[in-house]
């Protein structure tokens, strides 16, 4: 079973950062996001980087994390509105919308953000 490190400021549980952390059976410990946390931080197999109240700080800390010359993959999690001004250079492996789940029991409904519409059904053929 994989540790993912989650490191934010909110005082939430894990699931109210990212909803689909509460179906998955890894172990998520929760520290602040600063430096200084770094410091003591458990091993993990993932770092979870909360950038969904302060973009500038989640952007440092990224930073901050790849200068430490750690090979652990970073992610980090954002709102739509964050989302357009994230660049490359910020130092993370990946980014996913603080919105992300699984599909819904719906057939076909397929993965995507909570927002976002659910696809068309197509309309039932009638016999001739």
């Amino acid at each position: 079973m994989s540790t993912l490190l989650l490191l934010t400021s909110a005082l939430q549980p894990s699931a109210e950062v990212l909803p689909g952390l509460a179906l998955l059976g890894h172990h998520v410990k929760i520290l602040p996001a600063e430096g200084s946390a770094l410091l003591d931080a458990p091993d993990a197999d993932l770092l979870l980087v909360d950038g969904r109240q302060d973009l500038a700080g989640a952007r440092d800390l990224c930073r901050l994390i790849r200068t430490t010359g750690t090979d652990v993959p970073v992610l980090l999690i954002v709102t739509e509105g964050g989302l357009a001004v994230v660049k490359h250079d910020w130092g993370m492996d990946d980014v996913v919308l603080h919105t992300c789940g699984p599909p819904s029991s719906r057939p076909g409904s397929g993965w995507r953000s909570a927002g976002s519409p659910r696809p068309a059904t197509p309309p039932t053929p009638t016999p001739t």
